[in-house]
Protein backbone atom coordinates (compact mmCIF):
# COMPACT_ATOMS: atom_id res chain seq x y z
CA UNK A 1 0.00 0.00 0.00
CA UNK A 2 1.39 3.16 -1.00
CA UNK A 3 0.91 6.81 0.45
CA UNK A 4 0.46 9.55 -1.66
CA UNK A 5 2.12 12.57 -1.31
CA UNK A 6 0.36 15.87 -2.80
CA UNK A 7 2.29 18.98 -4.07
CA UNK A 8 1.22 21.43 -1.74
CA UNK A 9 1.24 25.13 -2.97
CA UNK A 10 3.64 27.68 -1.69
CA UNK A 11 0.72 29.76 -0.05
CA UNK A 12 -0.46 26.53 1.70
CA UNK A 13 3.03 25.84 2.97
CA UNK A 14 3.05 29.74 4.26
CA UNK A 15 -0.23 29.07 5.79
CA UNK A 16 0.89 25.93 7.83
CA UNK A 17 3.94 27.36 8.78
CA UNK A 18 2.24 30.79 10.37
CA UNK A 19 0.06 27.94 12.34
CA UNK A 20 3.00 26.33 13.84
CA UNK A 21 3.97 30.07 14.53
CA UNK A 22 0.65 30.94 16.48
CA UNK A 23 0.73 27.57 18.63
CA UNK A 24 4.36 27.72 19.03
CA UNK A 25 4.00 31.69 20.77
CA UNK A 26 6.98 32.24 23.34
CA UNK A 27 5.65 34.29 26.13
CA UNK A 28 8.21 36.74 26.92
CA UNK A 29 8.36 38.61 30.61
CA UNK A 30 8.93 42.60 29.72
CA UNK A 31 9.93 43.50 33.86
CA UNK A 32 10.61 46.82 33.33
CA UNK A 33 6.94 47.88 31.49
CA UNK A 34 5.43 44.91 33.78
CA UNK A 35 4.02 43.26 31.09
CA UNK A 36 4.08 39.61 29.35
CA UNK A 37 4.21 39.82 25.30
CA UNK A 38 3.41 37.01 22.78
CA UNK A 39 6.25 36.25 20.32
CA UNK A 40 6.90 34.19 17.29
CA UNK A 41 9.84 31.92 17.45
CA UNK A 42 12.19 33.40 15.56
CA UNK A 43 12.81 32.38 11.21
CA UNK A 44 15.47 30.65 10.13
CA UNK A 45 16.00 34.27 8.01
CA UNK A 46 16.17 35.74 11.25
CA UNK A 47 18.97 33.94 12.29
CA UNK A 48 20.66 34.72 8.89
CA UNK A 49 20.64 38.49 9.28
CA UNK A 50 21.96 38.04 13.12
CA UNK A 51 24.81 36.15 11.95
CA UNK A 52 25.65 38.28 9.04
CA UNK A 53 24.98 41.82 11.00
CA UNK A 54 27.61 40.03 13.47
CA UNK A 55 30.09 39.06 10.75
CA UNK A 56 29.26 42.90 9.56
CA UNK A 57 30.26 44.92 13.01
CA UNK A 58 33.44 42.79 13.25
CA UNK A 59 34.75 43.72 10.09
CA UNK A 60 33.97 46.91 10.63
CA UNK A 61 37.15 49.09 11.90
CA UNK A 62 34.79 51.09 14.02
CA UNK A 63 31.61 49.44 14.63
CA UNK A 64 29.74 52.23 15.32
CA UNK A 65 27.00 52.55 12.31
CA UNK A 66 27.14 48.94 12.43
CA UNK A 67 25.91 48.83 15.91
CA UNK A 68 23.71 50.70 15.65
CA UNK A 69 21.69 49.82 12.98
CA UNK A 70 21.93 46.34 14.70
CA UNK A 71 19.84 47.75 17.92
CA UNK A 72 17.50 49.42 15.00
CA UNK A 73 17.35 45.62 13.47
CA UNK A 74 16.42 43.91 17.00
CA UNK A 75 13.53 46.73 17.17
CA UNK A 76 12.38 45.64 13.90
CA UNK A 77 12.18 41.71 14.55
CA UNK A 78 10.62 42.61 17.88
CA UNK A 79 7.65 44.57 16.21
CA UNK A 80 7.56 41.79 13.67
CA UNK A 81 7.54 38.49 15.49
CA UNK A 82 5.17 39.85 18.22
CA UNK A 83 1.66 38.90 17.54
CA UNK A 84 0.02 41.77 19.93
CA UNK A 85 1.60 44.81 18.90
CA UNK A 86 -0.19 47.97 20.10
CA UNK A 87 0.43 51.64 18.88
CA UNK A 88 2.48 52.80 22.16
CA UNK A 89 4.15 49.23 22.40
CA UNK A 90 7.36 50.60 22.20
CA UNK A 91 6.90 53.81 24.54
CA UNK A 92 6.33 50.84 27.20
CA UNK A 93 9.28 48.73 26.46
CA UNK A 94 13.02 49.91 27.61
CA UNK A 95 16.03 48.53 26.54
CA UNK A 96 15.98 46.40 29.37
CA UNK A 97 12.98 45.01 28.07
CA UNK A 98 14.39 44.74 24.34
CA UNK A 99 17.53 42.44 26.53
CA UNK A 100 14.77 40.68 28.39
CA UNK A 101 12.54 39.95 24.88
CA UNK A 102 15.78 38.85 22.92
CA UNK A 103 17.03 36.78 25.61
CA UNK A 104 13.94 34.70 25.92
CA UNK A 105 13.77 34.43 22.09
CA UNK A 106 17.06 33.15 21.74
CA UNK A 107 16.67 30.49 24.83
CA UNK A 108 14.06 29.26 22.50
CA UNK A 109 16.01 28.55 19.65
CA UNK A 110 18.95 26.66 22.19
CA UNK A 111 19.04 26.55 25.61
CA UNK A 112 23.05 27.02 25.28
CA UNK A 113 25.10 29.74 24.11
CA UNK A 114 28.95 30.34 24.00
CA UNK A 115 30.41 33.55 25.13
CA UNK A 116 33.82 34.74 25.25
CA UNK A 117 35.22 33.81 28.66
CA UNK A 118 39.08 35.34 28.22
CA UNK A 119 41.53 36.23 25.61
CA UNK A 120 41.55 32.61 24.01
CA UNK A 121 38.67 31.31 26.37
CA UNK A 122 34.86 30.34 25.66
CA UNK A 123 32.30 29.24 28.25
CA UNK A 124 29.19 27.35 27.31
CA UNK A 125 26.42 28.65 29.61
CA UNK A 126 22.57 27.76 30.38
CA UNK A 127 20.45 30.61 29.10
CA UNK A 128 17.97 28.87 31.23
CA UNK A 129 19.01 30.74 34.62
CA UNK A 130 19.24 33.93 33.33
CA UNK A 131 15.68 33.77 31.82
CA UNK A 132 14.84 32.41 35.24
CA UNK A 133 16.39 35.58 36.92
CA UNK A 134 14.52 37.89 34.36
CA UNK A 135 11.11 36.51 35.27
CA UNK A 136 11.65 36.44 38.69
CA UNK A 137 13.30 40.45 39.00
CA UNK A 138 12.25 41.64 41.84
CA UNK A 139 12.38 45.46 41.16
CA UNK A 140 11.64 47.32 44.42
CA UNK A 141 15.69 48.31 44.49
CA UNK A 142 15.24 50.27 40.92
CA UNK A 143 14.51 53.40 40.72
CA UNK A 144 12.47 53.73 37.47
CA UNK A 145 12.67 57.74 37.80
CA UNK A 146 14.62 59.86 40.10
CA UNK A 147 14.66 63.65 40.78
CA UNK A 148 17.44 65.69 41.49
CA UNK A 149 17.06 69.72 42.78
CA UNK A 150 20.35 71.77 42.98
CA UNK A 151 20.09 75.02 44.92
CA UNK A 152 21.19 78.47 43.84
CA UNK A 153 20.94 81.67 44.96
CA UNK A 154 17.23 82.87 43.73
CA UNK A 155 16.51 79.82 41.93
CA UNK A 156 16.65 75.96 41.44
CA UNK A 157 17.25 73.53 38.45
CA UNK A 158 15.34 70.38 38.71
CA UNK A 159 16.80 67.49 37.30
CA UNK A 160 14.15 64.54 36.33
CA UNK A 161 15.50 61.34 35.42
CA UNK A 162 13.96 58.39 33.83
CA UNK A 163 15.00 54.83 32.34
CA UNK A 164 14.54 55.65 28.52
CA UNK A 165 11.80 53.75 26.15
CA UNK A 166 12.93 52.38 23.18
CA UNK A 167 11.61 55.52 21.04
CA UNK A 168 13.53 57.66 23.16
CA UNK A 169 16.89 55.13 22.89
CA UNK A 170 16.07 55.07 19.03
CA UNK A 171 15.69 58.48 18.49
CA UNK A 172 18.66 59.55 20.24
CA UNK A 173 20.98 56.73 18.28
CA UNK A 174 19.17 57.88 14.61
CA UNK A 175 20.00 61.36 15.45
CA UNK A 176 24.12 60.26 16.42
CA UNK A 177 24.27 58.57 13.67
CA UNK A 178 23.37 61.47 11.13
CA UNK A 179 26.06 63.09 13.05
CA UNK A 180 28.96 60.89 12.41
CA UNK A 181 28.18 59.33 9.19
CA UNK A 182 30.03 62.56 7.27
CA UNK A 183 32.87 62.03 9.38
CA UNK A 184 33.19 58.35 8.98
CA UNK A 185 32.74 58.62 4.91
CA UNK A 186 36.24 60.68 5.27
CA UNK A 187 38.28 57.45 6.57
CA UNK A 188 40.11 56.39 8.98
CA UNK A 189 42.66 59.21 9.59
CA UNK A 190 40.32 61.65 9.72
CA UNK A 191 38.12 59.50 12.40
CA UNK A 192 41.63 59.12 14.20
CA UNK A 193 42.07 62.98 14.27
CA UNK A 194 38.18 64.06 16.12
CA UNK A 195 38.26 60.70 18.04
CA UNK A 196 38.03 62.68 21.42
CA UNK A 197 35.01 64.51 19.85
CA UNK A 198 33.41 61.38 18.39
CA UNK A 199 33.34 59.62 21.98
CA UNK A 200 32.63 62.37 23.91
CA UNK A 201 29.64 62.83 21.61
CA UNK A 202 28.68 59.30 22.36
CA UNK A 203 28.78 60.01 25.99
CA UNK A 204 27.08 63.32 26.16
CA UNK A 205 23.88 61.15 23.76
CA UNK A 206 24.18 58.60 26.27
CA UNK A 207 23.53 61.32 29.01
CA UNK A 208 20.63 62.93 27.31
CA UNK A 209 18.67 59.55 27.06
CA UNK A 210 18.22 59.24 30.92
CA UNK A 211 17.00 62.81 31.13
CA UNK A 212 13.05 63.21 31.18
CA UNK A 213 13.62 67.16 31.78
CA UNK A 214 15.73 69.69 33.12
CA UNK A 215 13.00 72.02 34.73
CA UNK A 216 15.00 76.05 35.85
CA UNK A 217 13.23 77.91 38.29
CA UNK A 218 13.62 81.57 39.50
CA UNK A 219 11.84 84.69 40.39
CA UNK A 220 9.05 82.28 40.43
CA UNK A 221 9.23 81.72 36.82
CA UNK A 222 9.77 78.29 35.72
CA UNK A 223 11.27 77.30 32.26
CA UNK A 224 11.34 73.61 31.39
CA UNK A 225 13.37 71.77 28.49
CA UNK A 226 12.42 68.26 27.27
CA UNK A 227 15.09 65.79 26.05
CA UNK A 228 12.50 62.91 24.42
CA UNK A 229 12.13 65.56 21.34
CA UNK A 230 14.37 64.70 18.42
CA UNK A 231 13.63 68.17 16.54
CA UNK A 232 14.62 69.60 19.33
CA UNK A 233 17.81 67.34 20.62
CA UNK A 234 20.74 69.34 19.41
CA UNK A 235 19.37 72.75 21.40
CA UNK A 236 19.07 70.48 24.65
CA UNK A 237 22.40 69.00 24.16
CA UNK A 238 23.80 72.45 24.26
CA UNK A 239 21.84 73.45 27.12
CA UNK A 240 23.21 70.16 28.82
CA UNK A 241 26.91 71.07 28.04
CA UNK A 242 26.46 74.55 29.46
CA UNK A 243 24.92 73.35 33.11
CA UNK A 244 27.20 72.79 36.01
CA UNK A 245 29.15 69.55 35.72
CA UNK A 246 26.88 68.33 38.91
CA UNK A 247 24.51 67.83 36.59
CA UNK A 248 26.75 65.44 34.38
CA UNK A 249 27.78 63.67 37.33
CA UNK A 250 24.01 63.47 38.85
CA UNK A 251 23.09 61.79 35.40
CA UNK A 252 26.05 59.62 35.35
CA UNK A 253 25.53 57.97 38.71
CA UNK A 254 22.08 56.99 38.09
CA UNK A 255 22.56 55.43 34.51
CA UNK A 256 25.33 53.45 36.41
CA UNK A 257 22.98 52.14 39.23
CA UNK A 258 20.46 51.44 36.66
CA UNK A 259 23.42 49.26 34.63
CA UNK A 260 24.53 47.63 38.23
CA UNK A 261 20.80 46.77 38.90
CA UNK A 262 20.52 45.52 35.02
CA UNK A 263 23.87 43.22 35.46
CA UNK A 264 22.74 41.53 38.46
CA UNK A 265 20.02 40.38 36.51
CA UNK A 266 21.27 39.49 33.27
CA UNK A 267 24.78 37.62 34.67
CA UNK A 268 26.00 33.78 34.37
CA UNK A 269 28.44 31.84 36.80
CA UNK A 270 31.15 31.42 34.64
CA UNK A 271 33.69 28.35 34.65
CA UNK A 272 35.52 29.84 37.80
CA UNK A 273 32.44 30.53 39.68
CA UNK A 274 32.44 34.06 39.25
CA UNK A 275 28.87 35.81 38.65
CA UNK A 276 29.79 37.61 34.89
CA UNK A 277 27.16 40.23 32.97
CA UNK A 278 26.11 38.91 29.82
CA UNK A 279 25.84 40.60 26.73
CA UNK A 280 22.68 40.42 24.83
CA UNK A 281 23.72 41.25 21.49
CA UNK A 282 23.61 39.49 18.15
CA UNK A 283 26.90 37.60 19.13
CA UNK A 284 24.38 35.63 21.28
CA UNK A 285 22.90 34.09 17.74
CA UNK A 286 26.52 32.64 16.57
CA UNK A 287 27.27 29.11 16.85
CA UNK A 288 23.87 28.15 16.78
Amino acid sequence: MSTEVSQASYADLLENIQEFYAENAIVAHCPIANTKLKFKPLTVKQLKNFIELQVTTEKDEFGIIPGIDTVKHINQVILDNCTEVSEDMFHRLTPFDRDAIVLQLRAHVKDEADVVAGEQEIDTISLKSVVDKVHNVDLSSLDRTKTVTLEFNGGNIGLHLRIPNIVVDSAVNEHFKRKISPTLKKGKKRVEKEIDKVLSTVYFLELSKYIDNIQITKNGKTASVVFDDPGTLDASLELLEELPSSIVAEVSRYIGEVKEFRDSIFCYTDSNDKEVPLNVDISLFTGI
